[in-house]
């Protein structure tokens, strides 16, 4: 504290405080509101509170500041205001954003109020802040800054108070407190709103007064509010509700208006065609009327004359009677009220009584219940009555149909003779009968202008749009067109533009199908009937017809698709660019019909694709390997030769079956090995030959003299000994020599000689061949590349018919990393088979024999494999093996297979369907091609709801001379029919039809054709089935292009009848082989014939062998060998090779045999013997002349010789 001595009073004022001054003691300066002492010599500081400790207050005060500011230095005991609060500075500082920011460096000095005026949004207000808003004050409990409307949790009300606003205004913003008028009302705001109508909003607005708003004469497009006060007709009313459009109506109570007064409107005449509302007032003839309801006025039924029931007006003065009579042939007469004038009838009406008045009508024109007419002259209004007599009829048949849809029940409206022109669709209502007079008396045509959608052109769109168990009859419709669009991509087209009939979208077939009978179409580029199954949600998507004749160039008759259905009869149509499409799962039955001209006659395209198909997959494996042949040598089973010689293997047997028995086969198993070689191709003038050698050694055979005689004619093929001597031997012709028929042999490694096989190995090779020998000549078979096999493949080739029809896989090889390329050898061949080979593992590769049986016959032998492998055999032909089959397929089931989704086939029939395992075997057609057949697991797609177009006893008329301009009927069309446009199938669609044509031919689909003009019958199927036929008898069938006529099949073994027309079974045909050959009846005509070493040709018997060949004539047991006699009898041997007859020896040699007889032990005589060859008898001569007599005689015979000895 500074010292106060009164001996030093030296204080020194200097005013206020500053910085980096020297201060010395007693010094006085001002800082803030205080005053202050120096009590310590100092240099100031910055700041003055650095040095407090060298000052001592001596005066304490308050500084007042106004409004508190940012960045401003504010000392002890300045005084701020902030908002309605004063505020005292408690510590030293410089201020921040806001008082709040250094709120402990202030306390409150004073608390008061600021008034701020009209509240604005964006203003920062502060505690103890009082503005205007609406007409209440309020008081701010909260620093914030405003909104655009005042945010009640931040004031607090301060003084309420009203504010009228005038007319309520939507896009103003009101206040609590706020008075508006609406309508005749005044409404003041119960909180803050904008654009929320006072009427009928009391959480807004709350009703400060009731009163009416005079709105002057009622307009319908105004809006009018509750209290508004308006005239309509001659009465007043005061709206209740907001309400536009709804005019006010003498009813009590009313929904949008209250009655206020009724009164009158005077309206001076009565017109047709004019409104009237309850009130106005009227004169008609020489009455006057007021209006009892709200109605348009007009000559039907509401005039005041024919208002007899007093609906529509109330009589007010009545004038004289007679003066309604208007108009010329006007009868007076009275209703229950008034005298009134009955018009002239129309012509050919009648005056007749209904019970209660007299009325113009036709004669007997009863009124029935559901049934309707329209008629050219009548009229489309709903004046009472209004279609339910002739007399009373529609105008138009959209019209009836439009005022009878709301009708239950069965119904049927007669449409009069006539033509029409009609807005067009016409929707006919369920259950309902339109009914023509006649088909060419009623005529149905597109009214000009556009449709109801009021784009489409009326005459492009749709006629008649079909309901529930409706019937078109009698009619025929006229001039609906459309056009062809750009083909897809089977070169199709179909019409876009008009339809006569269709299903109706927004309907149902839910009972009967809509029936169209006894109508015509006549029109250029548009569809006749379209059932578009995709139109109706559910129901039987159909629409049926009889005697409908569609005369329509270049458009389509019935056109049937997305799963809808049509059956038909007697539907003919004529110039159609499609008579009937079926199409995208739709299907069409038709009987009795027809297609006339046109492009196309019936067609079916795609499948429903809505359908959900069910898949299985192509079991290629069911098969174990397939043996092409076991051949049999000296009636051993010597080889097994494979086709398909299986993969996955570990385990397995060959059994061989036939004639013989005792044949054991051990397979042997390899892994990359050949298991099968495909004929991808099969060449051309490939050779085979079969026969029995001359002879041979160990390098070479000698083959048959009837092998060809030109050199090297077999070069490079092979030849294998399939019999006799040396069978078992195979090797390569290396050379051939034609003079000789000498074939030189190597063997596979290129060697001179054979190979050999069978029985454990094959025996050893000949030394000598003979005429037991029998061979086989073949194309060469060779298997090279492929990696490096640890063992070569081997093969041979089938020919048939001069191709290679398979290749025989003799061993299979082994260690092949990939499949070996296949050569064929022939020197003959024209053209060049392909083959190509496939390697697996687990392929049987070998078969070795071990005991080779007996008995067996070639033909008769075959093996069979079992085992845990499988062949994978491509399937071709009309029968498919398949699996994962989920359900029994359908016949006549479409399916696809993944890999050729470009071909479509039928299932026949199905074998052995197991539900378990899901296997079966199908039948189907067409045949599956090699090229297209599917692998092994190739999914295999099913499709039952496949296009189909059925027409029975149908008829085509020259299809393909195109429309009318084309056919150019009645002339010469500028097309000429085409039999191949009359069916068309696409995309797995279907057309199952029995048809004629313009020249009579007679057609059952695709199978079975009779050409009436020509007679000609011809049959083609998949599969004739007879089953089941107990017996076939043919009149006359003419098989292939021979020209031969079939009428009998014969069991005739003797062939006596020589017939060109006659067929024989197999066993007529032994029969008459055995007999003829093996019986010796006949001759065997030949120019030449080789058997063995021996060879007939000419007038010679020679023997054709190498070295010495015997010639033995031999017969069986004492058979007689006789030469026929020779003419040269008297020819002398000249050689020892030379061969006499028996009658020349007999006439040169020896001309009798002489026979001595022993009569008692005594020579007497001697006979001589002839021999007479025919007969094989003997005549005896006796020769007396020649005789001696002795006792002394005998005789014997030598058994060595057979020389006579007689010992005398």
């Amino acid at each position: 504290m500074v010292d106060f001595v009164l001996g030093r009073l030296k204080f020194t004022f200097l005013g206020e405080w500053q910085t980096a001054y020297d201060y010395i003691k007693d010094d006085i300066v001002r800082y803030g509101g205080n005053a202050f002492a120096c009590i310590d010599n100092h240099t100031s500081s910055a700041d003055f509170y650095t040095d407090s400790s060298k000052w001592s207050k001596i005066t304490a005060g308050t500084d007042f500041k106004g409004e508190w500011a940012t960045a401003t230095l504010y000392k002890v005991d300045d005084i701020v205001k902030w908002g309605g609060i004063t505020y005292v500075c408690n510590t030293g500082h410089t201020s921040q954003t806001s008082l709040y920011d250094d709120e402990s460096k202030w306390t409150q000095y004073n608390s008061g109020f600021d008034w701020k005026g009209n509240y604005s949004g964006g203003t920062e207000y502060k505690n103890n802040d009082v503005v205007k808003y609406g007409a209440s004050t309020y008081i701010c409990v909260e620093d914030h800054t405003a909104p655009s409307e005042l945010d009640t949790t931040k004031w607090n009300t301060f003084a309420s108070g009203l504010e009228f606003e005038d007319s309520w205004n939507s896009t103003t913003q009101y206040q609590i407190g706020d008075i508006v008028t609406y309508g005749g009302y005044n409404y003041v705001a119960a909180r803050a709103n904008i654009n929320v109508i006072p009427y009928n909003n009391t959480t807004d607005w709350e009703i400060l007064s009731t009163g009416f708003k005079a709105r002057g004469y009622y307009d319908n497009a105004t809006a009018y509010s509750p209290g508004d006060l308006v005239r309509f007709g001659g009465h007043s009313y005061t709206a209740k509700v907001d309400t536009t459009g709804n005019k006010p109506t003498a009813n009590n109570p009313d929904t949008y208006w209250e009655l206020v007064t009724e009164g009158f409107r005077w309206g001076d005449t009565w017109t047709d065609a004019t409104e009237y509302a309850p009130g106005d007032a009227i004169n008609f003839g020489s009455s006057a009327y007021r209006a009892k309801v709200l109605h348009t006025s007009n000559t039907v039924d509401n005039r005041p004359d024919l208002d007899t029931t007093g609906q529509y007006w109330d009589l007010i003065a009545e004038g004289d009677s007679n003066f309604v009579l208007t108009a010329q042939g006007d009868i007076l007469t009275r209703n229950a009220t008034q005298n009134v004038r009955l018009p002239i009838g129309t012509e050919g009406t009648v005056l007749r009584s209904n019970g209660t008045d007299v009325e113009w009508a036709y004669a007997g024109g009863t009124v029935l219940d559901n049934i309707w007419y329209v008629a050219p002259n009548g009229t489309d209004d709903t004046a009472p009555g209004r279609g339910q007599s002739p007399d009373r009829a529609y105008g138009s048949i959209a019209y009836a149909c439009s005022q009878t849809s709301s009708v239950t029940g069965n119904k049927t409206i007669f449409v009069k003779t006539g033509t029409y022109q009609e807005q067009l669709p016409i929707v006919v209502p369920a259950n309902t009968a339109l009914i023509g007079d006649e088909m060419r008396s009623v005529r149905v045509q597109p009214a000009a202008g556009l449709s109801n959608d009021g784009v489409t052109p009326n005459n492009e769109t749709t006629m008649f749009l079909m309901n529930n168990a409706t019937t078109i009859r009698g009619m025929s419709f006229q001039n609906m067109i459309g056009s062809l669009s750009a083909p897809d991509a089977n070169g199709i087209s179909r019409p876009q533009g008009g339809v006569v009939i269709s299903l109706d979208p927004n309907g149902s077939i839910t009972t009967q199908s809509p029936y169209v009978q006894n109508c015509s179409s006549f029109g250029d580029g548009c569809v006749g009937i379209k059932v578009d199954g995709g139109l109706q949600t559910g129901g039987y998507h159909s629409i049926l017809a009889n005697d409908f004749t569609q005369i329509i160039s270049d458009g389509i008759g019935v056109w049937v698709t997305n799963g809808g259905r049509s059956e038909i009869v007697s539907v003919f149509t004529y110039y159609c660019y499609i008579g009937y499409l079926a199409e995208d799962g739709g299907t069409i039955r038709a009987l009795n019909s027809n297609n006339s001209y046109g492009e196309y006659g019936s067609m079916s395209i795609g499948v429903d694709a809505n359908e959900t198909p069910y898949n299985a997959n192509v079991n290629n494996r069911n098969n174990e390997a397939q043996i092409g042949r076991v051949l049999v040598g000296d009636k051993k089973a010597i080889r097994v030769e494979f086709e398909y010689a299986g993969e996955n293997y570990t385990t397995g047997a060959i059994a061989i079956s036939g004639a013989g028995a005792g044949a054991a086969v051990t397979p042997v198993f390899s892994d990359g090995a050949v298991k099968h070689i495909d004929v991808t191709s099969a060449g051309d003038n490939y050779l085979f030959t079969t026969s029995n050698a001359q002879g041979g050694n160990t390098t070479s055979v000698v083959l048959a003299l009837s092998e060809p005689n030109t050199d090297d004619y077999y070069n490079g093929m092979r030849i294998t000994i399939i019999d006799g001597t040396g069978y078992g031997q195979t090797g390569i012709i290396d050379d051939y020599t034609g003079a000789t028929r000498t074939a030189t042999i190597i063997n596979e490694a290129g060697n001179p000689g054979f190979d050999t096989f069978g029985v454990n190995g094959g025996n050893a090779v000949e030394a000598a061949l003979d005429t037991s020998t029998k061979y086989e000549i073949e194309p060469r078979v060779q298997l090279t590349g492929g990696g490096s096999p640890t063992r070569t493949a081997l093969a041979r080739a089938k020919v048939n018919s001069s191709k290679i029809e398979k290749i025989l896989i003799l061993d299979g090889g082994e260690g092949y990393s990939s499949a070996p390329s296949v050569t064929i050898t022939d020197p003959n061949a024209t053209v060049t088979a392909n083959l190509t080979s496939f390697i697996g593992d687990g392929v049987i590769s070998q078969a070795t024999i071990t005991n080779g049986g007996g008995n067996y016959v070639q033909n008769t032998t075959s093996g069979t494999v079992t085992g845990d492998g499988y062949a994978d055999i491509l399937q071709v032909g009309n029968s498919m093996v398949v699996s994962s089959l989920p359900q029994e397929p359908k016949g006549g089931t479409i399916l696809q297979f993944a890999s050729d989704t470009t071909t479509s086939y039928i299932v026949s029939s199905v074998i052995g369907y197991d539900s378990v395992s899901q296997t079966a075997q199908l039948i189907i057609s067409p045949t599956i091609a090699k090229a297209v057949a599917p692998p092994h697991g190739d999914t295999i797609t099913f499709r039952e709801k496949y296009s189909s177009c059925r027409v029975t006893g149908h008829d085509f008329l020259d299809i393909g001379t195109g429309g009318f301009g084309d056919t150019n009927y009645p002339g010469a069309p500028a097309q000429t029919p085409n039999q191949d446009l009359e069916v068309k199938e696409f995309d797995r669609g279907r057309v199952f039809f029995t048809s004629t044509d313009q020249d009579g031919n007679f057609r059952v689909g695709g199978l079975f054709q009779v050409e009436q003009a020509t007679g000609k019958a011809t049959l083609n199927a998949d599969a004739f089935d007879l089953s089941g036929l107990q017996e076939l008898s043919l009149g006359s069938v003419a098989l292939g292009s021979f020209g031969a006529t079939i009428s009998e099949f014969s069991t005739d073994g003797t062939f006596q009848g020589n017939s060109d027309n006659v067929l024989v079974t197999e066993k007529a045909i032994k029969t008459y082989v055995d007999t003829q050959l093996g019986g010796g009846e006949n001759n065997l005509a030949v120019n030449e014939l080789a058997v063995a070493n021996i060879q007939l040709a000419t007038n010679q018997i020679v023997s054709t062998g190498v070295g010495d060949i015997n010639l033995h004539l031999a017969t069986q047991g004492n058979g007689i060998i006789n030469l026929d006699a020779q003419t040269q009898i008297s020819t002398v041997p000249t050689v020892d090779n030379d061969v006499v007859n028996k009658a020349y020896a007999d006439s040169v040699v020896m001309p009798a045999v002489q026979m001595i007889k022993n009569v008692n032990g005594v020579l007497t005589y001697v006979e001589a013997t002839t021999y007479n060859a025919p007969s094989q008898t003997t005549d005896t001569t006796d020769a007396e002349d020649f005789f001696f007599e002795t006792e002394g005689v005998s005789m014997s015979i030598n058994e060595t010789n057979g020389h006579l000895l007689i010992t005398v």
